[in-house]
């Protein structure tokens, strides 16, 4: 029989060559992999308190009230965000991209012009993104889409940071929709 500190010392190399394997396999893995630094838990939406009267937009995002509502409801569709690029009188820069993705997805692909705000590395790019965020007219933040969570999470975020509440919305859809419907695409850090 194996003295105790034999099979501690086993099991211990066991474990550690499990978790390098699985971690080597993970970081390999290019869609689907489990992102190590990513709260899981945290809430999708903050609560925030109500401001009156409730009032609604006159422009071509007239469904969504100007008041803070559920998140369901700061949802747009691709649809929604082509017909206010295309608007007549549309003017060029007033309508800003977010993207909440990390590094490497961004710089695989990204909506033309979008500025890059890591939501699990804020820090990084906040002071120079925020300016930017501030001054547009309207912010659509976007994250892979489907279950991904982050654009809910960083649109939360920026609120606490100032940026009014009535400018911020989410591309439902995500980064996977935009590119699915063949929209333009811009690869590299961008701006």
């Amino acid at each position: 029989m194996k003295a105790a500190g034999t099979v501690i010392l086993e099991i211990a190399a066991l474990c550690a060559v499990g978790g390098v394997l699985g971690l080597s396999v993970n970081a390999l893995r290019e869609k689907d992999s489990i992102r190590i630094g990513r709260n899981y838990f945290a809430p999708a939406v903050v609560a925030i308190p109500k401001p009156s009267p409730s009032t609604t937009r006159s422009d071509s995002l007239a469904a969504i009230p100007t008041t803070e509502a559920p998140a369901d409801q700061w949802f747009v569709t691709l649809e929604e965000v082509r017909q206010l690029l295309e608007a007549p009188g549309a003017e060029p820069g007033s309508c800003l991209f977010v993207d909440a993705r990390n590094d490497k997805h961004f710089t695989a692909g990204h909506i033309p012009s979008a500025v890059q705000v890591d939501y699990y590395n804020l820090e990084r790019y906040l002071s120079e993104a925020l300016p930017r965020i501030l001054a547009a007219q309207r912010v659509i933040v976007y994250c892979n889409g489907g279950d991904c969570e982050d654009s809910l999470l960083l649109r939360q975020e920026l609120i606490g940071r100032g940026v009014p509440f009535d400018r911020l919305f989410v591309c439902k859809g995500g980064w996977e929709e935009w590119q699915a419907a063949g929209m333009p695409v811009e690869t590299g850090e961008g701006q």
